[in-house]
């Protein structure tokens, strides 16, 4: 059933509830224009990449995208981008994998190839300066800093990865957890990796105590990397590091959503499983030294530093509603299709007792 419902889906797209949903987009980009994490996100981002699509477009668009929306322009992304040769199916579970590849081929094997744009690929050019943005809400002030590191599956973003773990791993044993959070000396401060498919972010991040500038709330973030450099921290963090990777790997692959999530992701980042596989393996062979060079080498001040003041936004957007009418469905009638659908027969669930 599930396979002839996607294979419905995905055959031809159909916009009758259009508007009603263009709606729910409207109030979902007005709710994230109060949103302090996005403010300063898409800040950064943009800043971090200047030309590429990580920061020059986000998932939602602009406001000025939502305003005339084109479904002929939707339709023909549809038709460009959603064909067979550009999409994975992605199943997980106690499948007989003979008899499920055939089926996928019955239902999608009739998708038809076809050619996809060519892309441009997008390059930054390297940065030498810090690059400073503010952004204002009503709430508490925060600072980010974030550098931009390499692609995933690099070793440049394993490293970047391994030194954000340093910092900050669950509160508990990070140079940032120990040296500042514990001891009160902001509200709370943090770091993190983010590897994408093309480049990615390096980020710290600190929300300072009322009345602590800017300027102090980084010399703190910034006294931690100095550490790192310096290879001031213990010679067994490196390892507790991936073995606390390889267990929060195997516990997300003991769920069907961890273990697709895995699968998709690596399809997107253009991987193969064996390439994702290794990746623990890859981990492993991180010295102490890796990591210092890395440190000494990367961390400059060619950084983005966003500063989220307490004010007025004077940038907020609001996307007005143009009086979008309701769509009458008739949720008695049913189609051929549906009927067939609710008819159709499937094979009892038999539990396996272990």
């Amino acid at each position: 059933k599930w396979l002839k419902v996607e294979k419905e889906r995905f055959s031809e797209l159909v916009l009758r509830l259009f508007h009603t949903e263009l709606e729910a987009v409207y109030e979902e980009f007005n709710r994230a224009q109060d949103n302090d994490g996005r403010l300063v996100n898409y800040a950064m981002m943009e800043a971090l990449f200047p030309k590429h699509p990580n920061g020059q477009q986000t998932t939602i668009g602009t406001s000025e995208h939502l305003k005339s929306p084109s479904m002929v322009a939707i339709h023909k992304y549809f038709d460009t981008y959603y064909v067979p040769n550009n999409m994975a199916v992605v199943l997980v579970g106690d499948l007989d994998f003979e008899k499920t590849i055939k089926m996928v081929d019955q239902y999608f094997g009739t998708f038809k190839y076809k050619e996809l744009p060519m892309k441009k690929m997008v390059s930054e050019e390297p940065m030498t300066n810090v690059v400073a943005r503010t952004v204002k809400s009503p709430s508490t002030q925060r600072m980010v800093m974030a550098w931009r590191t390499d692609s995933y599956g690099t070793q440049d973003a394993r490293l970047a990865d391994v030194v954000a773990e340093i910092l900050s791993n669950n509160g508990d044993a990070g140079l940032i957890d120990l040296n500042i959070n514990q001891k009160q000396k902001t509200l709370g401060a943090g770091a993190y990796e983010s590897a994408f498919k093309t480049y990615g972010a390096f980020v710290l991040s600190v929300v300072p105590k009322d009345g602590q500038s800017f300027d102090d709330a980084k010399k703190l973030l910034l006294d931690q990397i100095e550490l790192v450099k310096k290879g001031q921290f213990p010679d067994w963090m490196l390892d507790a590091i991936v073995n606390d990777m390889k267990v929060q790997r195997m516990k997300g692959w003991e769920t069907a959503d961890g273990l697709a999530t895995t699968l998709y992701s690596t399809y997107i980042n253009n991987r193969t499983w064996e390439q994702e596989l290794d990746e623990i393996n890859q981990y492993e062979g991180i010295s102490k030294a890796d990591v210092v060079k890395f440190a000494n080498d990367f961390f400059k001040d060619n950084y983005v530093v966003v500063y989220k003041e307490k004010g007025v936004n004077d940038k907020l957007v609001r996307v007005q509603n143009p009086g979008i009418t309701p769509i009458k469905l008739n949720r008695e009638a049913q189609s051929p299709f549906l009927k067939e659908i609710i008819n159709a027969k499937s094979g009892d669930i038999k539990p396996q007792f272990i």
